[in-house]
């Protein structure tokens, strides 16, 4: 049996698709600002790809969320919700516990809090 009806695929494969579409849009900004203008904005370029990524992650988590798309039809989130409320305030710590900033640029503790935000 599908847990999920055919209106939350639809949703999700669409969110999906604009996740895809947000992925390539902020990777083309990203090259050009690296090899047009040799800006680096994070520490390393593979911290930059991931803050990208995460970008459109979290775009297609929390509109699949918003309209219906991320939960099982006939699941009740009442046990997951407190497992995501106790993961995001670990990665919170985490990421307070450490500069967020090195030499004006981003490190990976970054990426801590934008999932703890998140």
């Amino acid at each position: 049996m599908n847990p999920y009806d055919e209106y939350q695929k639809l949703l999700r494969y669409k969110y999906g698709f604009h996740s895809f579409l947000i992925v390539v849009v902020l990777s083309a900004f990203n090259f050009s600002m690296s090899s047009i203008w040799s800006i680096q904005w994070a520490e390393t370029k593979e911290a930059e790809y991931l803050f990208l990524l995460s970008i459109a992650v979290f775009y297609s988590f929390i509109m699949s969320i918003y309209k219906g798309a991320y939960f099982h039809k006939n699941e009740t989130p009442a046990l997951i919700i407190p497992l995501f409320l106790l993961s995001s305030l670990l990665y919170l710590v985490t990421s307070l516990s450490s500069p967020l900033l090195s030499e004006g640029k981003l490190t990976m503790r970054g990426l801590n809090l934008l999932f703890g935000i998140m």
